[in-house]
């Protein structure tokens, strides 16, 4: 059957999936406590169900998905990714703090190859990764302009890596960093910008890079070889690919496949929006909208907790006396990853403190945004763990 791309794009394509079947190795060693159920942090189950059906067997679920990405380095065999794609599913639905952002879009990436060969249609293939990215960027960029982003995360950037803070007359200057994100989106689409957009793209990965680093914040490690793969797939599959993103697939698997792609890369991330779906699905990437877990904990009651979460203890403008844990610190810790920020996950982590039996009152759960702020925090205790429709009274 003919190819609808030339060889070394097609060849570009292939190279692309294996730096990201590598990247994911990298990450998974580098988040390893994330991947097992031996841990003090717990594990965040899609339904209890899973949790009590595969935790005995998540070892060996673990070494099926390490070997089948280290067989997707020389192969792209439909069983490989198949059985490496369902290994993953299995991890996600026992713990669902797995389902971070960079997981996500490695799933997505390799999702295709599990129903079709590349060659049956390469440039479908093509297009398809290329919308990935476009989303990722687009999105990533949307998210941002939101009030938070300018007064912590891109105040934390000035701080971090260039020691000053910027007046409040100017702070309107940290739009710039969507706009350029949603740019790169923009120009990736279109032939004509698309090696602006690739230079553009690079030269963001790399500030993020340089922000993780020892030079500026000096963590989330993790991140790392996800940034890395980002700025190789933007190379390898935009730079010389000539060929038009809007064009219709002639088999039936990738008009599937199209059709379903475009729900997950661009509608469903609109129900964020309105709060009905997932920031870490939504590309929602470092636009401080999504909510923080603390536990406030009354000084005489502290020492029921024994020392497990003294190393985890943090400081809230506004809130005093006693402990307070955060969340993100003992995830960051432990696991090498941020909480996955959604109700949910919040709820779970709530109930291993609860079977400390601390008197009601004495303990205080506050989910809020960070600066904190009365306008976006909600507090609740042991009596009232939330679903995920409560509402603070």
């Amino acid at each position: 059957m003919k190819n609808f791309i030339p060889g070394p794009e097609r060849q570009a394509t292939d190279l692309f999936t294996r730096v990201v079947a590598f990247s994911f190795l990298v990450g998974i060693g580098l988040s390893f406590k994330l991947w097992v159920s031996d841990r003090q942090f717990p594990l965040v189950p899609a339904h209890s169900f899973f949790l009590s059906v595969l935790r005995p067997i998540d070892g060996f679920l673990l070494i099926v998905l390490a070997g089948s990405l280290m067989a997707l380095l020389f192969t792209k065999k439909q069983g490989v990714v198949a059985v490496m794609l369902t290994s993953l599913m299995l991890l996600v639905a026992e713990d669902q703090m797995r389902l971070q952002p960079w997981v996500y879009l490695y799933f997505l990436i390799f999702l295709p190859f599990a129903f079709s060969q590349p060659s049956t249609d390469a440039s479908a293939l093509s297009r398809y990764l290329q919308w990935i990215f476009v989303a990722c960027y687009l999105w990533s960029g949307v998210h941002k302009i939101n009030p938070n982003f300018i007064d912590k995360t891109f105040q934390d950037v000035l701080r971090n890596l260039f020691s000053v803070s910027l007046p409040e007359r100017y702070k309107f200057l940290g739009y710039v960093i969507p706009f350029i994100e949603i740019a790169v989106g923009f120009l990736l689409v279109f032939i004509k910008t698309r090696k602006t957009g690739v230079v553009a793209a690079v030269g963001t990965h790399l500030f993020i890079l340089l922000y993780l680093s020892p030079l500026g914040i000096g963590g989330n490690y993790v991140v790392y070889p996800w940034n890395v793969a980002m700025m190789s797939g933007v190379i390898l599959l935009f730079w010389r690919n000539e060929e038009t993103l809007f064009a219709f697939p002639k088999t039936t698997v990738w008009r599937a496949l199209q059709l379903g792609s475009f729900v997950l890369l661009f509608v469903l991330p609109l129900l964020n929006l309105a709060g009905r779906w997932d920031h870490y699905l939504s590309f929602s990437l470092y636009a401080d909208k999504t909510h923080h877990l603390f536990i406030a904990i009354e000084e005489t009651e502290a020492k029921k907790l024994n020392g497990l979460y003294s190393n985890y203890e943090v400081t809230l403008p506004g809130v005093q006396g006693g402990r307070i844990i955060g969340a993100d610190q003992w995830s960051m810790a432990e696991l090498h990853v941020p909480v996955y920020p959604e109700t949910r996950i919040f709820n779970t982590i709530a109930r291993q403190f609860c079977r400390h039996d601390i008197p009601e009152g004495k303990m205080v759960f506050m989910e809020c945004q960070l600066p904190l702020s009365r306008n976006a925090l909600q507090t609740f205790g042991c009596d009232l763990i939330r679903h995920p429709n409560y509402t603070n009274p």
